[in-house]
């Protein structure tokens, strides 16, 4: 009878380690240490950061002019400085019945882990109209542009010279983005900016 017990003991304390089945961060506790939980009982609500989820309610009427498959600029008003690219997660299934509008999920990437759950943010949609004639729009890669605290920017050589030169954003095409006002058709611009450079470098143009 005492080995019996023993090894129910011991299989009781195999199973009071509490293991998430992802990695992330704790965000309540709901026993404390020593405290008996039963099966069905919650210990910890976990949540998963190294990728989260932005949701944003879209108008049925641009549904169909969304490309899904684009990525997307997702930028956080109260942190400007953390914008990156997110892409949709899948298409949506069902609308809002009430509102007439349709959520739509975005997976937005968090290896460094520097957003966290609830934060505001801003989405940019990649919108077009296959109706619509051609027209003749100025537009730079996503990858050249850079969010700062006072909007996005991108760098332009001048005579082998960084400037940095604040831009308008319009729509989202595919990896690139127009360009509305800043910018001027034949300007060279740096691609792929990397975090390093600054306004007045020295840099090269390359074809």
């Amino acid at each position: 009878a005492l080995e019996a017990q023993l090894a129910q003991l011991r299989w009781n304390l195999a199973r009071s380690r509490v293991v998430a089945p992802f990695a992330g961060r704790v965000k309540s506790r709901y026993v404390e240490r020593g405290e008996t939980v039963s099966p069905s009982q919650s210990a910890f609500a976990v949540i998963a950061t190294g990728s989260l989820e932005a949701r944003v309610a879209v108008p049925m009427r641009v549904l169909a002019r969304l490309d899904l498959d684009a990525p997307l600029v997702v930028s956080f008003p109260d942190r400007p400085e953390l914008a990156r690219i997110g892409r949709v997660d899948h298409p949506p299934v069902a609308s809002d019945e009430r509102s007439g509008s349709v959520p739509l999920v975005i997976d937005v990437p968090n290896d460094d882990g520097a957003l966290l759950p609830g934060m505001l943010v801003d989405v940019a949609l990649a919108v077009g109209d296959p109706r619509a004639p051609a027209t003749t729009e100025l537009r730079v890669p996503l990858s050249a542009v850079r969010v700062r605290d006072e909007g996005p920017v991108v760098f332009r050589i001048d005579d082998e010279t960084s400037t940095m030169v604040a831009v308008e954003l319009g729509d989202v095409r595919g990896t690139e983005v127009v360009v509305l006002g800043g910018l001027h058709a034949g300007d060279v611009i740096v691609d792929q900016t990397p975090d390093r450079l600054r306004d007045g470098d020295v840099v090269a143009a390359s074809r």
